[in-house]
């Protein structure tokens, strides 16, 4: 049952980790180098970035995805060529306007210019994060995994060595990290688009454009809500909390991000296992609901891992001004969790209707749950109400939307199941927050979390029974 899904996610998830997992190997390194003011105002420069290449391509990766089954080989070409061309011209239109109004928009974010340099080779980057993202979409696609591989090795090694070579033999700061990402987004496109040439015509059919909006616009709200729900508290925050708050908040989210990197994988993965079973299997809703309820275990027995033993491994790597920042790490990364899996999972009804808008309703509700906390507990009780808030709203995300997608083509994903993994979960970081235990008592919590999860798993329990019979 799971073989297809599983064998995409191993070589996909390598790859897709392994082009962003540079972040995160550098993460001991800019800590030392850099003091929490400077990787604050790196975080929110980086986060300007992103949310630009969000708004650039239009969700049209997404359309590609739900359109490709529906053309043949030479309108395929058609399809793909379209898409990436239209993305191209808007994302460098884009970057000409954050490029004019670059000193306006530094001072609104650090009220001074001294990080205009860094700003401006990271909207570089735009265009470049633009056609990387669709053209993995392809890769996936077409298949061509060795090609996908060899892309994200170019993007992960440049984007290590080229920064830690300008901070150590050339004396850069923020820039480093940024001459590091636009270097490797262009090698990593160049070799791509080298690799995917047959795919490729000199056409823009503004029809095929049109189609794939209609798909693909109603989605945008949703995306951007989750990005807002996920780092647009940053830009919040600046009203409220120092440079240097806000750089501790970045580290923990760069460490839970880990669950972000596996879960992009996935998001990677399923689109194209989702559309080809419920295409062409009849019994495809046992299949999901099966999916559901193991992936849901296994989460659950990893987050309490990780929540358990975190501190150890963090004390090992990261510079000692940053150790504060681990306390919001399990929240952020229980989010993560529930935005990159679950919501891809119990969102399966609107995609197949056509619903996609509620997808976008669903998130923006989350947003504003997440928004409305920050405004109400933020200047009270500090920093401490940012994860707790993004917590919520990705709580209310999910559920939104699985409320709606079950109502526009029913799966029957366990409630239950579901609930009594995220109550474990949810008692183990509460229990991390208020208590300090020793090496024993968080193994003996462990040990029960681990065996409760197991436990309450439908799928898995009926397996052992099958088994003992």
């Amino acid at each position: 049952m799971f073989r297809g899904i599983t064998k995409d996610f191993i070589i996909y998830g390598f790859g897709s980790t392994l082009s962003k997992l540079s972040s995160l190997v550098l993460l001991p390194f800019f800590t030392y180098y850099f003091t929490p003011d400077e990787y604050g105002a790196l975080e929110l420069i980086i986060i300007t970035t992103s949310l630009a290449s969000i708004l650039c391509l239009l969700q049209l990766e997404s359309a590609l995805s739900r359109f490709f089954y529906d053309y043949e080989t030479d309108e395929r070409k058609i399809l793909i060529s379209s898409l990436l061309i239209f993305s191209v011209i808007l994302s460098f239109l884009f970057t000409a306007l954050l490029w004019i109004f670059a000193e306006k928009i530094n001072l609104l974010l650090f009220n001074e210019n001294i990080f205009i340099g860094a700003y401006k080779i990271g909207i570089l980057c735009i265009p470049l994060l633009c056609m990387n993202s669709f053209l993995i979409v392809v890769i996936r696609f077409t298949q061509n995994r060795l090609l996908f591989i060899k892309s994200q090795s170019i993007l992960f090694f440049t984007t290590i060595l080229v920064p830690v070579i300008l901070v150590l033999y050339f004396s850069f700061k923020m820039e480093s990290y940024f001459w590091g990402q636009l270097i490797g987004l262009f090698l990593s496109v160049f070799y791509l688009t080298t690799g995917l040439k047959d795919f490729f015509i000199k056409e823009l059919k503004f029809g095929v454009v049109k189609t794939s909006l209609k798909y693909s616009i109603p989605l945008i709200p949703g995306v951007f809500s989750g990005w807002v729900n996920s780092y647009g508290s940053r830009f919040f925050m600046i009203s409220f909390l120092s440079l240097k708050e806000i750089g501790l908040y970045a580290v923990a989210i760069k460490i839970a991000s880990i669950f972000q990197l596996i879960g992009g994988a996935f998001r990677m993965t399923w689109p194209q296992f989702f559309w080809k079973t419920f295409k062409q299997d009849k019994l495809h809703k046992k299949k999901f609901k099966d999916i559901h309820s193991i992936l849901s275990t296994f989460i659950t027995i990893i987050l309490v891992l990780f929540i358990a033993f975190i501190q150890y491994f963090t004390d090992l790597f990261l510079d000692i001004k940053y150790h504060l920042a681990v306390v919001y790490v399990p929240i952020i990364s229980f989010s993560f969790v529930l935005i990159s899996f679950f919501t891809q999972i119990v969102g399966l009804g609107s995609s197949i209707k056509f619903k996609t808008q509620y997808n976008s309703y669903s998130f923006m509700f989350g947003t504003l749950i997440n928004l409305l906390g920050l405004f109400i507990f933020l200047p009270k009780y500090g920093l401490i109400v940012v994860p707790v808030s993004l917590l919520s709203g990705s709580l209310v995300s999910l559920l939104f939307l699985w409320f709606f997608s079950e109502k526009f083509y029913p799966i029957g994903f366990s409630v239950k199941t579901t609930f009594l993994h995220f109550l474990i979960v949810l008692l183990n970081i509460l229990v991390d927050l208020i208590y300090t235990l020793n090496v024993y008592e968080k193994i003996t919590i462990l040990t029960l979390s681990i065996g409760l999860s197991i436990y309450v798993s439908d799928v898995i329990i009926s397996k052992v029974k099958n088994v003992i019979k």
